[in-house]
């Protein structure tokens, strides 16, 4: 092949290179599953330590239920690592079951801590915040739907008395679960409108960056291909005198 056939012929660009959105919704999940089990683990822990009464907790249903839900969330969180390298696809609907388990958990957890005056009522928001980070706005809009329900459900199990020892509540009392009720659901939809919409300003943030890098690696690419291509010697050399580069044809000349 002659020089001029060598200029002719362009060489091929790098291919360009980033994440997929599945790649990047499996590391997402990863440390979805870190963060759960380290935050059943504190929480649910330090409860049973500050509730510790000398019971047996097996017999005490309460302590049996936090250890249940501890037991259960490690678990599911070994069968989560599993079913996540094995799946080839459907990581969004397995992404959706995730947190709709973590509210169901977070019900219970609820239910058993006070009801709408449980301390772990923040719970729910904190999916919502989670879905908006795996799922951008759509799956914040979703969870926050769902845990609007399971908070009517918390709301309508106290008001009603539902599942407890005492009378249903009145008056001041039956106005505050109404008034928890409606405060933790505000909170659920207004993280959840607030971080959908920030979860999908910085995802367009992130791809218009991904895309700038990749059209310069394009040019960066072309720029070499022109210079390599290039018949005449071409020689750069930095301000002290020293040579920075030399193309080909410029290498066969010295």
């Amino acid at each position: 092949m002659t020089p001029a056939d060598r200029a002719a012929t362009p060489t091929a660009l790098p291919p360009r290179t980033s994440r997929t959105a599945d790649e990047e919704l499996v590391g997402r999940l990863q440390w979805l599953m870190m963060l759960r089990v380290g935050l059943i683990t504190v929480l649910l822990g330090t409860t049973l330590l500050v509730r510790a009464d000398g019971s047996d907790p097996v017999t005490n249903s309460r302590h049996l239920t936090l250890l249940v839900l501890i037991i259960a969330t490690y678990g599911l969180t070994i069968l989560y690592a599993v079913l996540l390298k094995r799946l080839q696809r459907g990581l969004v609907v397995f992404s959706y079951a995730q947190l709709l388990i973590d509210l169901g958990i977070s019900t219970v957890l609820a239910a058993v801590t006070g009801g709408t005056e449980s301390v772990f009522l923040f719970m729910f928001t904190l999916v919502v915040l989670v879905a908006a980070i795996l799922l951008y706005r759509r799956g914040a809009l979703y969870l926050s739907a769902a845990a609007t329900g399971c908070l009517v459900l918390l709301v309508a199990r106290d008001a009603l008395g539902w599942w407890h020892p005492t009378p249903p509540p009145e008056g001041d009392a039956l106005r505050a679960v109404f008034l928890s009720g409606l405060t933790n659901i505000s909170a659920v939809f207004f993280v959840g409108l607030l971080s959908g919409y920030l979860s999908e300003q910085l995802r367009d943030a992130g791809q218009r960056l991904r895309f700038a890098s990749e059209d310069l690696e394009a040019l960066r690419a072309l720029n070499d291909h022109i210079i390599t291509s290039i018949q005449s010697g071409l020689v750069s050399y930095a301000l002290d005198g020293r040579v920075i580069f030399f193309n080909p044809a410029a290498e066969r000349i010295t």
